[in-house]
Formats: C-alpha cells, sequence, structure tokens
C-alpha cells in the first residue's frame, strides 16, 4: 500500500510549486516569497510561477554537510529565465562539472533526510540537455 502526500503539504507553494511573490510596484520576483520586497522595499505582491530552466550564476563544491546528505556537492545561485534568483544543489552531475553560465534545469528531489518520519523535497538543478 502507498502513501500520497497529503494535498496541504502539496499546495505548499515555494517548496512544492516553485512559486514566488512577484512585486506590485517594481516586478521583481522574491523567492521565497518575502514579507518586503528586496528591490524596492514594496508589500504587495501577487504570486509567479517562476521558471524551471536558467543558468549557474556562481556556485562552490562543499565537501562538508550535514548528516544525510552526500559531499561533495555544488550549490550555485541559479538565474532563472524570468530574473529570478535562488539557491540550488546540484543533482544529476559530478559536482565538479558545474560551471558559471553552465544551462541548468531545475527538477523536484529529496533535500534532505526524513525527519519525523516524513521525507523533505524541494528543488535542486541538473545541466539542461538538449
Amino acid at each position: 500500500m502507498s502513501t500520497s502526500m497529503p494535498s496541504f503539504w502539496r499546495q505548499i507553494t515555494q517548496v512544492h510549486r516553485l512559486v514566488g511573490g512577484k512585486c506590485k510596484n517594481c516586478g521583481t520576483v522574491n523567492f521565497p516569497v518575502k514579507k518586503i520586497c528586496t528591490n524596492c522595499g514594496g508589500v504587495e505582491f501577487e504570486e509567479h510561477r517562476i521558471a524551471r530552466r536558467g543558468k549557474v550564476v556562481t556556485y562552490v563544491v562543499a565537501h562538508r554537510m550535514p548528516p544525510g546528505v552526500q559531499a561533495p556537492i555544488a550549490l550555485a545561485i541559479i538565474e532563472t529565465e524570468d530574473g529570478t534568483r535562488m539557491t540550488a544543489w546540484s543533482t544529476d552531475c559530478d559536482p565538479y562539472d558545474v560551471k558559471v553560465d553552465m544551462p541548468v534545469e531545475l527538477v523536484f528531489r529529496v533535500v534532505g533526510p526524513p525527519g519525523g518520519g516524513a521525507v523533505s523535497y524541494g528543488f535542486k538543478f541538473r545541466p539542461l540537455t538538449e
């Protein structure tokens, strides 16, 4: 018998649906959603579905990670096609192959060891294959 993730967990926009907050004042997309825009200080936002493709802006290869997270792993700032910047771990690639300006896509993966009986999910990046 398999169980599915409860619907209230699937609806968490930042974690499971990759949705940020687009500032109504300046148009900057904040991810994760903030109460105050990081660009202009605005406080009104609308939901914005973030693009899944982008490129690596900068990265570091981490050799020491918390228990349960396999190292080495690349941690990068990704800029998506719509200009949103976010941090993500690498997956499906050798962390030493990650490069600045490398085209990537965001994929839904396990991001942490089970805690309290539940697996943690989120977005990681992998090289974009055409």
